[in-house]
């Protein structure tokens, strides 16, 4: 098809914003016709389900079919529901297995890096807070050292689960995965509602984590001193070489001989060449002087940039103890300065605290009633700040708000 027709109807799709029929995806081909324009539609959920099942019906199958035009349709067309309702058994259990075969099985790992990453945050979108079968969230205990994505989707499943609080006790005892101390916790919340966190485990959680980031510190240094040399032996290959001139990649030419440099009006002419080919000034005995013998490229030279190492890059999971003072590097990386998020540790210990407790009961499955009731136990109008985040990021609740209006107003009359 044209590809300025398929613009045209996406622009149509646009302006019109039908609400789609429940039937009008029931085949690989009805997808097909209505990939394209399908997020202009209103958001029909009966679509969304038929949709699943297509993609469920065609997944293994032996025909063509595109899985990744699939996962992101559906991730798009998911993104307009305003309110996403528990999806049935079926289509739930459609979505774990689509999940399960993208970031466990690997399916897709022949598609490009960035298709695979794509997909990866696709499925783990579209399966979020949707309820799952005993044994299938049995599986993602299982398995939740083998992605990040996985141990989300057990930290953030929306009911109470005995399963997965067995396995947060457990975790929490033995000071696994401790960065994420206040989503293990709302777990044991789930069945001990007034638990709290003993403070001496923050202040080891601190310093575990302190210590982490230092010998990460540590790597990326290295590899940034790395990086840097290699690049710098770069250029001097390219420098050097008998005495030659070189074409960049990016057309730059870099005039190197052995003996000094001539004037300007002096050199050879050199003709354009393929860019990053080396090439030799002309001879004078040539019958030509404007000829150019090709020697070597950097890759005949023995240089392979696939082992040269990659631009550095500093991952960290962000908390609020590695997040309270940072610098951005000149490769664009967030990096914490220790020395200063110590020195803010030391003088708000309470405030973390604090913190990490607000969020361990906004993480849990505790009626609201119940959170509340704990949240006032916490509330000082100083904190505020983490309050109304808190309940625009996670609660998403009127009740909150009431609550917290309450707060505002009594700590305003107080003032007064």
């Amino acid at each position: 098809m044209d590809a300025r027709i398929r613009r045209l109807k996406k622009i149509i799709a646009k302006i019109e914003n039908l609400y789609p029929p429940d039937d009008l995806i029931q085949s690989y081909s009805d997808f097909k016709k209505y990939r394209d324009v399908l997020h202009h539609y209103q958001y029909n959920e009966k679509v969304f389900y038929s949709l699943v099942r297509v993609t469920h019906d065609v997944w293994h199958s032996k025909k063509r079919v595109s899985r990744p035009s699939l996962i992101t349709v559906m991730r798009n067309y998911r993104k307009k529901a305003r309110e996403v309702s528990t999806p049935p058994t079926e289509i739930s259990s459609y979505l774990f297995e689509i999940f399960k075969d993208v970031i466990h099985k690997g399916v897709l790992n022949h598609l490009s890096a960035d298709t695979v990453h794509a997909c990866i945050r696709y499925v783990n979108y579209l399966l979020a807070g949707v309820v799952l079968r005993p044994r299938e969230v049995q599986w993602l205990v299982d398995h939740v050292d083998f992605s990040y994505n996985i141990l989300n989707r057990v930290l953030r499943y929306p009911i109470k689960s005995d399963k997965i609080t067995a396995w947060c006790r457990s975790s929490y005892h033995i000071d696994r995965y401790r960065h994420r101390r206040a989503e293990l916790t709302g777990w044991i919340l789930d069945e001990e509602s007034d638990y709290t966190i003993d403070p001496a485990v923050i202040q080891k959680d601190f310093e575990y984590e302190m210590i982490e980031i230092e010998e990460k510190l540590d790597y990326y240094e290295r590899w940034v001193l790395a990086y840097k040399e290699s690049q710098l032996e770069l250029r001097m290959m390219e420098k050097e070489s008998w005495g030659t001139s070189l074409f960049f990649n990016m057309g730059e030419r870099i005039d190197s001989y052995a003996t000094p440099p001539k004037k300007k009006e002096e050199r050879d002419v050199i003709p354009p060449s393929r860019a990053g080919d080396l090439l030799v000034p002309a001879s004078e005995s040539s019958p030509d002087p404007t000829y150019v013998e090709p020697v070597l490229s950097l890759k005949q030279m023995g240089f392979d940039p696939n082992f040269a190492p990659d631009t550095p890059e500093f991952n960290l999971y962000p908390t609020i103890f590695n997040r309270s003072r940072i610098h951005v590097d000149e490769y664009g990386n967030i990096l914490p300065i220790l020395k200063d998020c110590r020195r803010e540790y030391e003088k708000n210990k309470k405030l973390f605290y604090t913190r990490i407790m607000l969020w361990s009961i906004a993480y849990s499955r505790m009626p609201i009633s119940d959170k509340l009731r704990r949240f006032d136990a916490y509330y000082e109008d100083s904190l505020y700040p983490y309050f109304e985040p808190m309940g625009r990021r996670k609660l998403k609740n009127r009740a909150y708000f009431e609550w917290l209006m309450d707060k505002v107003a009594e700590a305003s009359d107080k003032r007064v």
